[in-house]
């Protein structure tokens, strides 16, 4: 669970929002999942099944239901993946309210409760960017579909590589639906990602476990990193470095290769050395936006503008 592309008004986990927000209670958290699964049902089809805490009309149940499966879709082709097996599996989306998120004092954007339970707020019918939540979110459910019945920081697989890929993928999905929005293609840059220093880099990538979930800046360093491998790494970079991740994860579900391993064998360079090149050239962009983002998905942010 993340608060993602400009709505991150905190950090952690959907498990830290739960067992923060709700006295630190597994069962608390599993008790929220049983409630959301079992709200109202609004429309399904054979792959997803549309719940709410408030009616919904014929058209925004439809409109949900449509934008998830685009999303999905979207975000398995950009991983180069294919929805079978445990990508497969039925899955129960619930629209929320913030009347209901007050009520079970919880406060999040959208993501995953587990491999099946995901939830969406009912804000999507008026914020125009929302869609990028949702293919940022998916992102984090394939990811724990993929490692059904495992952790997949078990091997390796950090915070800030699993912001890193949502991110991307949301931001991708972003610019696919929002074209008039983004004419150039890009995203305007938020302040995080313009004043992110290579220190800051630095102190994410040595981060672990809850320590590295709470870090605000796994989201631009996760991002911003996996553009740095696409066009930069060695001096030449990776075209492919989305769907090389992609494979990495799948490899690991199936393999349990660490992560570092795969690494180096799909780009032929050790992780700290390629962690190393970034924190340098993050270094030596500070103050300087139009260098750091040069052909990345990101476009400097104009001079007292808002972030999205």
């Amino acid at each position: 669970m993340t608060w993602t592309d400009g709505y991150r008004k905190s950090a952690g986990s959907v498990f830290a929002v739960l067992f923060t927000l709700l006295s630190g209670s597994q069962s608390a958290g599993a008790d929220v999942v049983k409630t959301l699964a079992n709200l109202p049902e609004v429309t399904r089809d054979g792959f997803v099944k549309i719940v709410a805490d408030r009616p919904l009309s014929a058209s925004q149940g439809k409109r949900v239901l449509d934008l998830i499966e685009r999303a999905y879709e979207f975000d398995i082709d950009q991983l180069g993946w294919k929805k079978t097996g445990n990508l497969a599996m039925p899955m129960t989306v619930a629209v929320v309210s913030d009347k209901w998120m007050k009520a079970h004092r919880l406060r999040f954007m959208g993501g995953s409760f587990n491999s099946t339970v995901f939830a969406v707020r009912d804000e999507m019918f008026s914020n125009p960017v929302y869609d990028g939540v949702i293919a940022h979110e998916l992102t984090h459910l394939l990811v724990m579909r993929q490692f059904l019945g495992d952790e997949a920081r078990n091997h390796g697989w950090s915070a800030v590589m699993g912001e890193g890929m949502a991110s991307h993928n949301g931001k991708r999905f972003r610019l696919a639906t929002n074209q008039k929005r983004y004419p150039q293609h890009r995203i305007p840059a938020n302040d995080i990602d313009q004043t992110m220093t290579g220190l800051d880099a630095k102190q994410v990538f040595s981060e672990t476990g809850d320590v590295a979930e709470s870090n605000r800046f796994r989201y631009p360093v996760g991002l911003q990193f996996i553009e740095f491998v696409r066009l930069r790494l060695d001096g030449k970079g990776h075209s492919d470095a989305i769907r090389q991740f992609g494979a990495m994860v799948a490899d690991m579900a199936r393999t349990h290769k660490p992560f570092d391993k795969e690494f180096q064998e799909h780009f032929g360079t050790l992780l700290d050395g390629a962690h190393l090149q970034f924190v340098q050239f993050i270094t030596s962009t500070e103050n300087n936006p139009a260098a750091r983002f040069a052909d990345t998905i990101l476009m400097p942010k104009k001079p007292g503008t808002e972030d999205e």
